[in-house]
């Protein structure tokens, strides 16, 4: 929750943090991926995602010559998640 609240100051002020719509969101985007793992836990993919996007967003506190690095190795995560790979 209190990622949500720190994301929600980050926004602007005409989008609203909805969880259960972004839920929603998530599992249908889920039913349309081809070879994607019947087990996935969405709470795990929205917290990758967010993840990421608090890394951008933090950027400053981090090594800069690391960061695209890093955020492939995210990316790269997510995807092994989603398809299952090793």
């Amino acid at each position: 929750m209190e990622d949500e609240i720190w994301l929600s100051k980050k926004l602007p002020p005409e989008y609203i943090l909805d969880p259960p719509k972004e839920e929603k969101i998530v599992d249908l985007l889920f039913q349309n991926m081809k070879d994607i793992r019947s087990d996935i836990h969405s709470h795990v993919v929205a917290n990758m995602i967010k993840i990421m996007a608090i890394t951008v967003e933090n950027r400053n506190f981090l090594h800069e010559d690391a960061i695209a690095e890093n955020m492939n190795i995210l990316k790269d995560s997510l995807l092994d998640y989603l398809f299952g790979r090793e």
